[in-house]
């Protein structure tokens, strides 16, 4: 996953079920490769494919629905999840896949 630096701040809990814990922006992560001795060969964007996946919960899990019956821990859940949605969208947040070589 990589974010840009005016990503938005999620929950601890929510970071790590979405997998954001370990994020970096995408000159960190060539940076980081790099570092190791590898050279970046190919990078590629998974906007696509990110925005596929988030159709797909979406449409088998009612989570507005779910996190609403919660009550204020719930809202504010909801809260995180709808910024984390519009960071997604806007490219914000996204997944890459990086090719490097000896």
């Amino acid at each position: 996953m990589v974010v840009s630096e005016d990503a938005p701040e999620v929950p601890d809990r929510l970071a790590r079920a979405l997998c954001l814990t370990g994020a970096r922006n995408r000159a960190e992560l060539t940076a980081a490769v790099e570092r190791t001795g590898f050279t970046v060969e190919e990078r590629r964007d998974h906007r696509e494919d990110l925005l596929a996946m988030h159709d797909c919960v979406g449409e088998r899990v009612d989570y507005r629905g779910l996190l609403g019956a919660m009550g204020e821990r719930g809202e504010t859940a909801l809260a995180a999840v709808e910024a984390l949605e519009t960071a997604v969208d806007d490219g914000r947040i996204g997944y890459v896949s990086v090719v490097a070589g000896a």
